[in-house]
C-alpha cells in the first residue's frame, strides 16, 4: 500500500473580544466573535502491486479539496457572589460550512483507464450548534478549592473521501460533568489536584480504515450513535522538606500523574463487506459494549528531578521520567480486527492493539553559574522497549 501523497492548506482567522468589570469587580464579563476561512487540497497516488499485470502497476488516485467557512459568537462571566464562592459560565453559538470536491480514478503508468473515474461533484453542508459551560467553585482558602462543572460541547462533521456521494458525517456532541479538587500544603512543598469526570457522547466520531475490494485501505470517520467515558485524574507534586532530608537534597522534586479511564460504546454498528469465493456480502457488526479506541484503563507518568547546586561550578540537574500504560486498542473491535463469515474474530489478541508497557527516559543538564548557557544530554526509551502506536486490519 505504498502511497505518494501531497497536500497544501492556508487558513485565515480573526477574533474580537470585549471585556469589563462591574459591581466592585465582583462580576467580570466578556463577549466576542470569531471567524475562520480555510482551504485544503490533497492528492494521493496509492500503488497496488497485488493487481499488477504486464501493462504495469496500477494505482488509485484520490484528489480532493475542501473550503471551510466558520464563525462563532460567545459571551462569558465570572461572579464572586460570596466571599468563597465563584460562579462562572459561558455560551457560544457555532456555525461552519464545508464544501468538498472529490475525484477518484485508476491509472496505469500514468494513463487513466478508459471509463474509470468517480466524481460526485462538489458537496456542501452546514453544521451549527450552541455550546456552553457552567462552573461553581468554592475556596477553602487561597491554596485549596473544590469545583463542579458542566459542559455541552460540539465538534463539526466531515466528508469522507472514499465513498461516492456518501452523506457527510454528523457533528459530535458531548455532555460532560466534572468535579475536582486542588490544594497546596506546607508552604507549597506538597500539592495535589484531582478530578472525576463523566462524558456522554452523541454521534461520537470514530476513525477507522475501510478495506473495500479493489482498492487500498483508506481512513474514514464513522458515527457511533451513543458512547460514554468516565474516569479520574490525579497529580501529586512533592518538594522534600529540608529538615527531613540532608541539605544537598533540597533541590529534589518528585511529581506523579495518574489516570483511570472507563470507556464504552453504548450503541454502534458497522456494515462490513465479507469477501467469499462466490463474491461477497455485507454483514452488520455490533460494537456495543466495546472500549473506545486509544483509551487505556490506567496510565501513570512520573518525574524525579534533582537540582544540585555546585556553587561556582554551576548547576547539575539529573532527571528521570516514567510513562506507563495498560493495554490499548486501536479500533472498535477491542483489538481483534475483522471477523469471518460466521462472525468469529480469528486474529490473535492485540492484533490491532498493544499490551501494556513502560517507557523510561533519562536526562542530565548542566547550567553555567551565570545561567547564560546550558548543555543537555538525554536518552529516550533507554530500555529499547518495542511497542505499536497504531495498527489496522486490512483483511476482508
Amino acid at each position: 500500500f505504498e502511497s505518494i501523497t501531497s497536500d497544501s492548506a492556508w487558513q485565515f482567522s480573526e477574533d474580537i473580544k470585549v471585556s469589563g468589570e462591574i459591581l466592585d469587580s465582583t462580576l467580570r464579563w466578556s463577549f466576542g466573535g470569531w471567524f475562520l476561512m480555510e482551504q485544503m487540497k490533497f492528492h494521493q497516488n496509492q500503488l497496488i502491486p497485488a493487481f499488477s499485470s504486464g501493462a504495469g502497476i496500477p494505482s488509485f488516485v484520490r484528489i480532493w479539496s475542501q473550503d471551510t467557512y466558520g464563525f462563532a459568537a460567545w459571551g462569558e462571566f465570572a461572579w464572586d457572589f460570596l466571599d468563597d464562592f465563584t460562579l462562572e459560565g459561558g455560551i457560544r453559538y457555532n456555525w461552519e460550512e464545508k464544501t468538498f470536491d472529490y475525484v477518484r480514478y485508476v491509472e496505469v503508468d500514468g494513463e487513466v483507464l478508459p471509463g474509470d473515474g468517480e466524481r460526485p461533484g462538489p458537496r456542501t453542508n452546514v453544521w451549527a450548534s450552541p455550546t456552553g459551560t457552567l462552573q461553581l467553585k468554592y475556596r477553602f482558602s487561597d491554596l485549596m478549592a473544590v469545583y463542579w462543572k458542566y459542559t455541552h460541547g460540539f465538534k463539526t462533521g466531515y466528508f469522507n473521501a472514499n465513498e461516492v456521494a456518501e452523506p457527510p458525517i454528523e457533528s459530535e456532541k458531548i455532555d460532560a460533568i466534572e468535579v475536582g479538587f486542588r490544594g497546596s500544603w506546607l508552604d507549597g512543598l506538597f500539592s495535589m489536584t484531582a478530578d472525576f469526570f463523566y462524558y456522554r457522547y452523541k454521534d461520537y466520531q470514530v476513525f477507522v480504515f475501510s478495506d473495500e475490494v479493489g482498492q487500498g485501505p483508506t481512513l474514514q470517520v464513522l458515527n457511533a450513535p451513543r458512547a460514554q467515558v468516565y474516569g479520574s485524574e490525579m497529580q501529586l507534586t512533592l518538594m522534600p522538606l529540608q529538615d527531613l532530608l540532608p541539605e544537598e537534597f533540597s533541590g529534589l522534586r518528585l511529581q506523579a500523574q495518574m489516570g483511570w479511564l472507563s470507556s464504552q460504546f453504548l450503541e454502534f454498528t458497522q456494515e462490513v463487506r465479507i469477501q467469499t469465493e462466490s463474491g461477497g456480502f455485507l454483514k452488520v457488526v455490533n460494537y456495543a459494549g466495546n472500549k473506545l479506541p486509544n483509551s487505556p484503563d490506567f496510565t501513570i507518568s512520573a518525574t524525579a528531578e534533582w537540582e544540585v547546586d555546585l556553587g561556582n561550578w554551576g548547576v547539575l540537574v539529573p532527571r528521570y521520567d516514567l510513562q506507563w500504560t495498560t493495554d490499548v486498542y486501536f479500533d472498535p473491535t477491542d483489538g481483534r480486527g475483522n471477523s469471518n463469515v460466521y462472525g468469529v474474530q480469528y486474529n490473535p489478541e492485540y492484533t490491532v492493539g498493544q499490551p501494556g508497557y513502560a517507557l523510561h527516559n533519562l536526562q542530565l543538564l548542566y547550567r553555567l553559574p551565570s545561567g547564560m548557557a546550558e548543555v543537555r544530554i538525554w536518552g529516550r526509551n533507554i530500555t529499547d522497549t518495542r511497542y505499536k502506536d497504531y495498527a489496522f486490519d486490512a483483511t476482508m
